[in-house]
């Protein structure tokens, strides 16, 4: 198998870990919820702690032990192996181990209730996400040190005119602009996942006093974060992807495509730039369908405000 399949394996391999820890945040809160038909047990630890904790244990100090360590530790322990593991592949070799024993607890659990026609898609999910983390980790034991996929290698052919200028991104200009924003993601769903575990340990916390009033504050401040976390993630998203878009003006019309989907290119009919600021251009333009739409192009690629400007005709 060639490096960049491996790299793409390896690649996969971390997202899956992210997955799992997402997984995890939702199924508890689908269970706090009583939204039990939506409960999947995987991972399996963060939400049978849960369940433990609030219908089995007794009151008190065991309680809050059982679920900062299986439902608080396990989502910040994916969470952090996640991170780490950009750079060093026996940061997944761990999730993979700590996913190995998490499938040894489903089981456990499956066989103690001997649940196993409602706890196929339980079992189905664990075993697909393990499948994967393996892969990545053999993937990993191959590449070393040299596990993260070089721009180069990610970039396929798209199609421009010959002699057409390409503007392409630069992170010297990014940085100087304040608009390289390489772990906004990451920091956003920490954020996200922080406010989420609050809202857990403070149910629990109203749920010795008032189930309705426990359910209710955690549906509201969840609806909450879940709209506010949809509003940052749509403000960091032109950062975010920028590595991976470039801008070209072909027939005095600006076309932005994007190299990790061949083929997808977006062209700007009258664009007009409304504001900028020290870190972006926020414009609007016409689609191919006529209608009037929005777009912020970061200050990270030089001299894109050249073709800006001929775009809106000056």
């Amino acid at each position: 198998m060639d490096k960049k399949k491996l790299k793409q394996n390896y690649l996969t391999g971390r997202t899956t870990v992210l997955i799992i820890g997402i997984f995890a945040i939702v199924n508890c809160s689908l269970y706090l919820a009583k939204i039990s038909a939506g409960v999947v047990l995987m991972p399996a630890i963060p939400p049978l702690s849960l369940i433990y904790s609030l219908e089995k244990a007794s009151e008190g100090f065991v309680q809050y032990i059982v679920i900062a360590l299986g439902t608080v530790g396990m989502v910040m322990l994916y969470g952090f192996l996640y991170l780490k593991a950009k750079k060093n592949w026996k940061y997944l070799l761990a999730a993979t181990i700590v996913t190995v024993i998490d499938a040894g607890v489903l089981i456990a659990y499956v066989i103690a209730n001997q649940s196993y026609s409602t706890n196929t898609v339980d079992i189905l999910f664990e075993g697909l996400f393990l499948y994967q983390l393996v892969k990545a980790t053999m993937a990993g034991r191959k590449l070393g040190d040299d596990i993260i996929i070089s721009a180069e290698e990610t970039k396929p052919e798209y199609n421009v005119k010959n002699g057409t200028k390409v503007y392409e991104y630069d992170k010297v200009m990014a940085k100087e602009n304040k608009c390289a924003m390489p772990w906004a993601l990451a920091i956003s769903f920490l954020g996200f996942s922080l406010v989420i575990i609050l809202d857990v340990l403070l149910y629990t916390v109203l749920f010795q006093k008032s189930e309705e009033m426990a359910l209710a504050v955690f549906i509201v401040i969840a609806l909450i974060c879940f709209v506010g976390y949809f509003f940052v993630l749509r403000a960091i998203q032109p950062y975010s992807i920028a590595p991976v878009i470039i801008y070209y003006l072909e027939n005095n019309l600006l076309h932005r495509a994007n190299l990790n989907i061949p083929g997808e290119v977006t062209e700007f009919h009258k664009l007009a730039v409304e504001n900028e600021n020290a870190r972006r251009y926020k414009c609007s333009y016409l689609n191919e369908k006529g209608k009037k739409k929005k777009v912020v192009i970061p200050k990270s690629y030089p001299g894109i405000i050249e073709i800006i400007r001929k775009a809106e005709g000056r």
